[in-house]
């Protein structure tokens, strides 16, 4: 970007002859009367009047002549764009009113914002220079309103404003010829903000279609979806007047444009995902930054290629509407199958056409298949359980339970995990069991299998983490942080008690073991009705089902109802903060470093 220079009366140079001689005209009635400078303004604005618009709503940013920007010319409402100290972007409307004078004071300007409402004095002092002051205070204005040389990706001319305390605030030439009554930049991103908005939509409703069917829609690709979507008709014309595909090249890289400047300007949701297809990402992050910093990028060329990127729009749009026909079929079959995996798999085999569909319109032609896919995995889910409990029953039949060796408090937890009434060992379960473990290998050389040994290792392993760190480990009760790895090790020590009151003979020995092993065993993640669990199904989105099944297999530690919560970044925060053991598992055996 070529520098900001300080704009004095003398100083403006026009881009063509023919404005320049315009400039000239205008400054030559510099301390005329206002219906003088009116006429001057309606004259000028005739001639920077563009061809009528090509949309019935959106209209391309008129080239305007920078003579028009000249500081002490300014007057009217002009549509800006700036940021605060805190980083927050913010739209403003700058209201300027001229007086006649030529030199110190010759007007003010109305800064108007949702988060900025101030009034100052328009400077000029001896050198031409045009300057911001407070409105009480009696200096002469430290902060310059400068003209910038180039103009922006648009090819339009603007003014910087340094207002006192916030970053450099970004103003337009008026969009409408007359005179700066209308600030189409505020209008426009009116129209393209909720658009955005409903994009953001579209893509957390694809996601949670992912949710849904986490099988069937795993390459389904939620920002495509959303893309698709956001240029879907007949929204897209009941929103800008015409369809995208309607546009004409020009006028969909100028709409492409002009929504990453909404973007820069507003609180759209900085999300990769949400702007695939329309920016590259690490360009959009760099331009907020820099605007953030007061460093407007006007003369650098947009960070993609709109041409390509509406190209890329255009096709999808027409490609949705075949594969919406053909995947009624596939609906109907999904809705029809025999059980949960079939109607899982019909979707799937639509592959990569999958992501062409609408959320919206896959809301509804999924609706029959996932009230059938719930009904089916609710019914095999109830077989699952009984067929688990009926194996574990048998497991134990003719072997004698033996109370004694467990306190009373411990006596109905540990006849649900043989009879099958337990699916995952919860923390306390953990740090007993782990005692149960210990004593068994050292003292009985039980299981005798090494695999079922190996199988038994994480038991062992989390009652250890338990023991030495409990499951507050960072509170700041240091009453509590203590506690939890005293209690672990209590309940530990049980566990020990319990096989030496059992004795290394007890047929009931055996099978506790065995019945610990298939839990170890038991796949991570898995409901009861077949498929992931919730945990898995959020997490998924965006980590590997390995990664997210591992999570819970390591989290159940300290989360015993991990599986059916949504995922969250705060889980594994939370995990790390509670045990730092459990936390370096979740780093060397699940992957993960970045939470």
């Amino acid at each position: 970007m070529a520098p900001n220079t300080n704009i004095t009366e003398n100083e403006q140079k026009s881009d063509s002859s023919e404005n320049s001689n315009d400039s000239v005209r205008r400054d030559n009635i510099t301390a005329a009367s206002k219906p003088e400078r009116d006429a001057a303004d309606a004259a000028m604005a005739a001639k920077t009047t563009a061809a009528p618009a090509k949309a019935k709503n959106f209209t391309p940013w008129k080239k305007s002549d920078p003579a028009a920007l000249v500081p002490d010319r300014l007057e009217g409402e002009w549509a800006g764009a700036g940021f605060v100290r805190d980083g927050q972007p913010i739209r403003v409307l700058a209201t300027f009113k001229r007086n006649d004078a030529r030199s110190g004071d010759i007007g003010e300007v109305t800064i108007a914002s949702s988060r900025l409402n101030a009034v100052y004095r328009l400077v000029r002092d001896p050198n031409g220079t045009v300057r911001l002051a407070d409105k009480t205070s009696d200096t002469r204005g430290i902060h310059p309103v400068r003209q910038s040389d180039s103009r922006d990706s648009l090819d339009r001319p603007y003014v910087t404003l340094g207002l006192p305390g916030y970053h450099t605030v970004v103003i337009y030439p008026p969009w409408s010829p007359s005179g700066g009554t209308v600030t189409r930049f505020n209008e426009h991103c009116g129209l393209i903000d909720p658009w955005l908005q409903a994009r953001a939509s579209a893509w957390a409703s694809a996601r949670e279609l992912k949710i849904r069917f986490s099988d069937g829609l795993q390459t389904y690709d939620a920002a495509k979806a959303a893309a698709v979507e956001s240029f879907a008709e007949p929204a897209f014309s009941q929103r800008f007047g015409t369809s995208f595909v309607a546009m004409s090249d020009e006028q969909r890289a100028d709409f492409l444009l002009e929504v990453r400047d909404c973007v820069l300007t507003g609180d759209a949701l900085l999300r990769e995902e949400l702007y695939e297809g329309l920016f590259q990402y690490r360009y959009l992050v760099r331009d907020r930054i820099l605007f953030a910093g007061g460093f407007f990028q006007g003369s650098r060329p947009p960070p993609f290629d709109p041409r390509e990127a509406s190209r890329l729009s255009v096709e999808a749009s027409r490609h949705s509407a075949e594969a919406e026909v053909r995947f009624s079929q596939t609906a109907s079959a999904a809705s029809a199958a025999a059980t949960a995996a079939k109607a899982e798999e019909a979707i799937k085999a639509f592959g990569d056409d999958l992501s062409l569909l609408r959320p919206s319109f896959l809301h509804a032609a999924l609706r029959p298949a996932q009230e059938r896919i719930a009904a089916l995995r609710d019914a095999e889910g109830a077989q699952r359980i009984a067929a688990r409990r009926d194996r574990f029953r048998q497991r134990m039949e003719g072997t004698p339970f033996p109370p004694h060796a467990f306190l009373p408090s411990r006596v109905d937890r540990v006849r649900a995990v043989v009879t099958g009434d337990v699916q995952r060992l919860e923390g306390g379960d953990m740090s007993f069991f782990g005692g149960v473990i210990a004593e068994s290998v050292e003292a009985c050389k039980l299981p005798s299998s090494a695999v079922e040994r190996l199988a038994l290792v994480r038991l062992l392993e989390a009652s250890f983490n338990l023991a030495l760190m409990g499951d507050a480990f960072s509170s700041k009760n240091i009453g509590e942080a203590i506690g939890g790895s005293a209690q672990s090790q209590a309940m530990f020590l049980e566990g020990v008690t319990a096989v030496r009151t059992m004795g290394c003979a007890h047929p009931f020995l055996s099978v506790l073991l065995t019945t610990l092993v298939d839990i170890s065993t038991a796949p991570a993640g898995n409901a009861e009705g077949g498929g992931p669990d919730q945990f898995v199904r959020t997490c998924s989105l965006d980590r590997s089902r390995l990664q997210c099944e591992c999570i819970v297999r390591e989290g159940s530690v300290l989360v015993p109802n991990i599986a059916q919560q949504r995922f969250d970044r705060s889980i594994l925060s939370n995990i790390v903060s509670r045990n730092p053991l459990i936390g370096m598992n979740l780093f060397i055996k699940c992957g993960v470093s970045n939470y």
